[in-house]
């Protein structure tokens, strides 16, 4: 299944009642697209409602487009996107905040942060570690 972002334009602006009425709609819409393989993810509305942009995981670009012309909806653009960049940024070169950050993180994976012995040393950083652990 690819990923894809749909840019959609609503001239008048984009509102879902917070009613029942709402809730069928988004249900009947959420039918339909399965029918057809096609899957919400996320959606981002901008601020006076009048564009969104929204993840789908989908067969294909044309699964999409005839998902949105059952739901009567626009389908401005479709285009592939590829998978989530996660991460994060650490400005400068903070040792302390490197591993105050990064460490637990890769605890948590599972990962190996220092070596126990020379023999598990492999480049400079862990020769690093090491050192400072002798003091």
């Amino acid at each position: 299944m690819a990923r894809f972002m749909v840019e959609r334009t609503f001239p008048d602006g984009l509102e879902i009642p917070q009613s029942d009425k709402g809730a069928q709609a988004c249900l009947s819409v959420v039918g339909t697209n399965a029918e057809l393989g096609v899957t919400w993810v996320h959606s981002y509305v901008t601020d006076d409602h009048k564009k969104t942009f929204c993840i789908y995981d989908a067969p294909s670009p044309d699964a999409i487009r005839q998902a949105a012309k059952l739901n009567q909806l626009p389908a401005d653009k479709i285009t592939a996107v590829g998978g989530d960049i996660k991460g994060y940024y650490l400005p400068g070169s903070c040792a302390g905040c490197n591993i105050f950050t990064v460490g637990p993180l890769m605890w948590a994976s599972g990962a190996k942060i220092e070596a126990r012995d020379a023999s598990d040393c492999s480049g400079r950083a862990s020769s690093i570690a090491l050192a400072s652990n002798r003091r």
